[in-house]
């Protein structure tokens, strides 16, 4: 999906993809109703309901895939997020463990690290990209945390701890900047949007005696196909567009260490 679509606000790109459906839908409708007698059409409602029955079943299974899978990955990318965000605050909390001077050159490197990812990896991550800003920032606090001197088994075991949660950092950094290029393959998106409009020609094949009772039927049932589909598209740029995934696990860690002091 273009990233122009989900840059535009939320209510304006669902109530487009909604509006989209449902005028393709109607004029189909329409254009069938003209070229097809209606007594033509009652006449064979007993196969093309069971035809239809079939091809509605196996759109609605994938549609039904196709949402689970990107609420998934949507809700993967946020625990993702709030792990790193707390891995953060625990690497920071542990920085008293050493001097004076040395916790304040960690908590300033995490600072740093923190602030290059809200101001300047957000808006890179949106565009499926990453911040050099703030892969600087995170290079520096490896090296930081590298240089530590070990002098005592106390020493040793905090260095131990220390390292063992910026790997668990790097491991979450790693996973939310591939999850954030993760798209929907074409070939899903294929079957998804001709799926729909196989499933929405087979409706026409209905005949109403009321060709007002039809259309509204009609787009009723294209607004509930075309509603999912804006799910889809919406969760599909989980850091682009009107409903991102939210930097405040980051925001918050930035709060606590400045209210905890450096």
């Amino acid at each position: 999906m273009p990233s122009w679509v989900t840059n535009l606000p939320l209510p304006a790109v669902g109530a487009g993809i909604v509006l989209l459906g449902i005028a393709v839908a109607v004029v189909g409708l329409l254009c069938v109703r003209r070229l097809l007698p209606l007594d033509l059409l009652a006449f064979h409602h007993d196969i093309t309901g069971a035809w239809f029955q079939v091809v509605g079943t196996l759109y609605a299974v994938l549609l039904a895939f196709i949402v689970i899978t990107v609420w998934q990955r949507y809700e993967g990318l946020t625990s993702t997020v709030e792990l790193e965000a707390a891995n953060v605050l625990e690497l920071f909390r542990d920085t008293r463990e050493y001097p004076p001077e040395l916790h304040e050159s960690l908590a300033a490197a995490l600072h740093a690290y923190v602030t290059a990812v809200i101001g300047d990896e957000w808006d890179a991550m949106s565009r499926g990209a990453e911040s050099a800003t703030a892969q600087t920032a995170f290079e520096h606090l490896w090296h930081t945390y590298r240089q530590l001197p070990v002098h005592d088994d106390r020493e040793l075991a905090a260095q131990i701890e220390t390292m063992r949660r910026m790997n668990d950092l790097a491991a979450n950094r790693h996973l939310r900047l591939l999850r954030s290029r993760s798209k929907i393959p074409p070939v899903l998106w294929l079957g998804l949007l001709g799926g729909a409009l196989l499933t929405m020609v087979f409706s026409y094949f209905f005949g109403a005696r009321s060709t007002a009772l039809q259309i509204f039927l009609t787009a009723g049932f294209a607004a509930t196909v075309s509603l999912f589909i804006f799910v889809i598209v919406i969760l599909d740029a989980p850091f682009a567009g009107a409903n991102p995934v939210s930097r405040e696990p980051f925001r918050r860690a930035l709060r606590v260490m400045a209210a905890e002091g450096p």
